[in-house]
């Protein structure tokens, strides 16, 4: 298991020296793209499920739901599970204009 991906998921030190290394900082960065574009500005659920499957690589279930901003440098290996929660009671105040 000597690719780069895998050692970096692993924890390992990479180095710039590394074969591979160039395509993890680009993945990296293209991810952080992705993510600051989704960060910038106001969208609405469905483009922020846009987003989420750029990063992500797949579909995010339309039951989940993200608020941005949203923080991540290297997406390989990330997975969003579904888990189940109460229902809590939350009373806020509406915003003033």
């Amino acid at each position: 298991m000597n690719d780069i991906f895998a050692r970096d998921l692993g924890r390992e030190m990479v180095s710039p020296n590394d074969r591979g290394y160039d395509e993890l900082i680009a993945e990296i960065f293209a991810t952080m793209k992705v993510a600051t574009e989704m960060n910038t500005g106001c969208h609405t659920q469905e483009e922020v499920h846009e987003y989420m499957g750029r990063i992500l690589g797949k579909p995010l279930d339309v039951s989940t739901t993200v608020l941005p901003p949203f923080y991540i440098d290297y997406v390989c290996f990330t997975s969003i599970v579904q888990t189940r929660m109460s229902r809590q009671r939350r009373w806020c105040r509406p915003l003033q204009n």
